[in-house]
């Protein structure tokens, strides 16, 4: 080891917690993982998770600003536009794209379709 890890490891000592003022509940399930020998690395966990919730909150306040940047910007956009009219386009069908009604036709030359072999099997 380096001489500044071994100075870093030797300086980390243990923790205590004080029991009494921590609630039954929570007591117990801290007991049981110290007797399970897991209690660091879920410690470790909980203040790693605690890092990432705080970043979490601070991103999505600043999401929260954008939002409400963009919902005042299109309501000043809906009131500059609330007299203006534009006109819609009217499709009209011509006599090429009606549908007519009539006998249904099936061509000779049939161009494309799918050839696989058909299992049969009984049921």
């Amino acid at each position: 080891m380096t001489k500044n890890l071994e100075s870093n490891v030797l300086k980390k000592g243990r923790l205590t917690l004080t029991g009494n003022k921590i609630p039954d509940k929570i007591y117990k399930k801290l007991e049981k993982l110290g007797s399970d020998r897991k209690l660091t690395p879920y410690v470790v966990y909980l203040v790693e998770k605690e890092e990432m919730m705080d970043k979490l909150i601070e991103s999505l306040s600043t999401l929260i600003h954008k939002v409400d940047h963009l919902d005042e910007r299109f309501s000043g956009l809906e009131k500059r536009l609330s007299g203006v009219n534009v006109p819609i386009e009217n499709k009209t069908t011509t006599d090429d794209d009606e549908i007519k009604q009539g006998d249904l036709e099936i061509g000779e030359n049939i161009i494309g379709g799918i050839e696989e072999d058909i299992e049969e099997i009984d049921f």
